[in-house]
């Protein structure tokens, strides 16, 4: 199975904010077929996994690849995903592409940190709730970049809590599939938010 992972950062246009995530392809195996209507199905499969758009420059992941976010626990960041991807890789069999995306979340490793609170918002909106919005929001930014239309969801401990957060409030950008293990719900990263350098 070959794999590519790599460290990617990014600019929203619209909010300005900086988001800084961990990005893994792994490419499934496709096995000939002496069909022509296969070959050339597979074909354009091929050619719709990965392909800049040139006339704005942006990567665009195709219809025939899964992508998948993957939301880490407390404590680690992005850079966790390349240890999930190295220790799976190996018996992973899949007959198309996979992605799988990892944002640091806000105020991680040179993410922008959570938008402050309007007075409008104020009454109807915690500070956990806008840190977990602000992280939501920062994945469709990412997903809209490559032009994915709907990713499945991968979480681990914490999580948890921003995994089920997504799909109740961008459902129509899910997959359906939801995949975790989580002992406890965190409300959010809390203090620890702050441990990580501007590295990560």
């Amino acid at each position: 199975m070959q794999r590519s992972i790599s460290l990617k950062a990014y600019r929203c246009p619209q909010t300005g904010r900086d988001i800084h995530y961990s990005f893994a392809h792994l490419r499934g195996g496709r096995q000939q077929s002496s069909s022509p209507l296969s070959s050339n199905n597979d074909e354009a499969q091929t050619n719709n996994i990965l392909k800049n758009d040139e006339s704005n420059n942006t990567t665009i992941i195709g219809p025939s690849a899964a992508c998948w976010i993957f939301f880490y626990p407390a404590g680690p960041n992005r850079r966790l995903l390349e240890a999930v991807i190295s220790r799976y890789t190996p018996e992973f069999q899949c007959d198309r592409d996979v992605f799988f995306i990892c944002l640091n979340r806000p105020g991680k490793g040179g993410t922008s940190s959570s938008s402050s609170i309007t007075a409008t918002d104020a009454s109807n909106i915690s500070p956990e709730q806008e840190y977990i919005r602000t992280a939501c929001n920062d994945i469709i930014t990412i997903i809209d970049y490559y032009q994915v239309p709907k990713v499945s969801l991968l979480y681990m401990c914490a999580g948890s809590t921003f995994a089920y957060s997504f799909a109740k409030l961008h459902s129509e950008r899910t997959t359906g599939y939801i995949l975790g293990m989580s002992s406890w719900i965190l409300r959010h990263d809390g203090n620890r938010s702050n441990d990580e350098g501007d590295n990560a």
